[in-house]
């Protein structure tokens, strides 16, 4: 992928005041705010007329900032769930399609579901997870964002299992290779379910009121997956020939 980096919108300074005192401080506070929420919104516009002109870094910048927006999530963690969203445009170029595993407060579990079925290749929100309704799925969707909170350990093997593209599965008489993205939120109890090849986040519960959406929301999700769309296109080759080690990815010969 390409691995450009694109800097985040500029805060813009605010004036300074003739007085020291903390009223002018205020104030100029309260300016450096709207001044950079305003420069924000321009720059979140002015970055969606080309998808044919998207890299990685700023897609992915993109989707951090958009799932910040609207979550308390730590910088870290959002981040980590963007990559992973990145990953569910290139599961047919990937050795390993890992598992997102959420655990913690279910109301915030619910919203970042939510958030990844805004960006995530051709989502699915499921309200269990079913071995019998993996047919039906299957045919309708790449990425599956399931609500399991009462998850136990066969399924969770099978999911483990289903992060390995190319084992197959007899349903309804045919053979069929299930492997998809899938994002699980599974309760409260993490320790209970080991999950192969799982990318692991705890959401703590948090009393904050949700954030209040900025302008420039709404347009991140309305162009971001046009944008990820043409960035699979351009970049699903290269994908296929990177090589997954331990120490990091390489390229094949």
């Amino acid at each position: 992928m390409d691995a450009s980096d694109t800097n985040p919108p500029p805060a813009t300074e605010a004036a300074p005041t003739s007085s020291p005192g903390v009223e002018n401080s205020e104030k100029a506070s309260e300016n450096t705010a709207q001044a950079d929420v305003a420069t924000t919104f321009v720059t979140a516009i002015q970055s969606w007329p080309s998808p044919d002109s998207s890299k990685a870094a700023m897609l992915h910048h993109w989707m951090r900032r958009s799932i910040l927006a609207q979550t308390h999530l730590q910088e870290d963690v959002a981040a980590l769930i963007a990559f992973w969203i990145l990953s569910t445009w290139f599961q047919d170029a990937v050795t390993v399609l890992p598992c997102l595993v959420i655990s913690g407060a279910s109301h915030d579990a619910v919203v970042v579901l939510r958030i990844l079925k805004a960006f995530c290749r051709e989502p699915s929100l499921a309200a269990e997870f079913r071995r019998g309704d993996i047919d039906n799925y299957h045919w309708n969707s790449r990425t599956f964002l399931i609500l399991e909170p009462n998850l136990d350990n066969k399924k969770a093997v099978l999911l483990g299992n289903l992060t390995n593209p190319g084992f197959q599965m007899l349903v309804a008489g045919r053979r069929l290779d299930c492997s998809k993205s899938r994002a699980i939120y599974i309760g409260t109890n993490p320790a209970i379910h080991q999950i192969q090849n799982a990318i692991h986040i705890t959401i703590t519960p948090s009393n904050a009121e949700p954030p209040r959406p900025p302008e420039w929301l709404q347009s991140a999700i309305d162009n971001l997956p046009s944008h990820l769309g043409s960035y699979r296109v351009r970049s699903l080759d290269k994908v296929r020939r990177l090589e997954f080690i331990p120490s990091g990815p390489r390229w094949s010969p």
